[in-house]
């Protein structure tokens, strides 16, 4: 699928270093149209679509895109916006045809694979721009204090738009694990989940750990993971010493889009 939405976006004529804003749901098709842009180095610009019009507007005034990709749910906030638009839905048979488009781009590590925006915590979310060696960077460093290993099935339940999300995505790819990657966060989907699948590692905020530990079941699922990686922001001492007299797997982590 990757390499068949990267010879769609070629017949677009997107070319290396342009810009293209996803505006998607967190699913696989977002995963892969985020990875058909390393593929050919157009610059993945992934955002919120709980964005409002004038959060929207100032984005996409900031980023310029060549190209917007999104759905036809969501097609109608942008019909006020001059830039090329196309769905989803239509992106593959958009150009007609079936020519193949030479992908000529040869990677370098300081390419701007993606912009990511800021969480906003303090004020305006920022368009922070990162390369294939800032990711490398991260996920080699992770690698070395959590030791990944191709048995290890992460949730992901933060969204690819939030670097929380999309590094877990490049991680996986890195080290070879598995993802089981949520559309959105509910804790009954998550105990679901972690108590029917191999899942081992989890990302989550303070909040979504909190609403977990409320429902039954919650804390024994969160008991079979190997690790609980809290991040996001600050955390209650209250839950956190929950979490040491139930012995919780937990990793406090901090981490700025910033510095990928």
């Amino acid at each position: 699928m990757v390499q068949a939405y990267s010879q769609a976006l070629l017949r677009e004529g997107v070319q290396v270093g342009d810009r293209i804003l996803i505006y998607l749901p967190c699913n696989i098709m977002m995963a892969e149209i985020i990875l058909s842009c390393f593929d050919i180095g157009v610059i993945a610009c992934p955002i919120s679509t709980k964005m409002t019009k004038n959060e929207l507007d100032v984005v996409i005034g900031n980023l310029q895109p060549r190209l917007i990709i999104t759905d036809w749910n969501e097609r109608e906030k942008f019909k006020k916006q001059s830039f090329p638009l196309i769905c989803i839905e239509e992106l593959l048979i958009s150009s007609g045809g079936c020519s193949v488009f030479t992908n000529n781009y040869e990677k370098t590590l300081n390419d701007v694979c993606a912009i990511i925006f800021t969480s906003g915590t303090t004020g305006i979310p920022k368009a922070v721009q990162l390369t294939y060696k800032n990711f490398e960077t991260s996920c080699n460093n992770w690698n070395n204090f959590l030791q990944f290993n191709i048995d290890d099935q992460f949730l992901c339940c933060l969204p690819l738009y939030h670097i929380g999300g999309l590094a877990v995505l490049i991680r996986a790819l890195l080290y070879g694990f598995s993802i089981n990657l949520m559309h959105n966060f509910e804790e009954i989907d998550i105990q679901k989940t972690i108590s029917t699948f191999p899942v081992t590692i989890i990302s989550l905020v303070p909040t979504m750990l909190k609403r977990i530990l409320e429902i039954d079941g919650g804390l024994a699922s969160l008991q079979l993971l190997r690790y609980i990686l809290l991040g996001g922001g600050p955390c209650p001492k209250y839950l956190l010493d929950v979490c040491i007299r139930e012995k919780l797997p937990i990793i406090k982590v901090y981490g700025m889009t910033e510095t990928c």
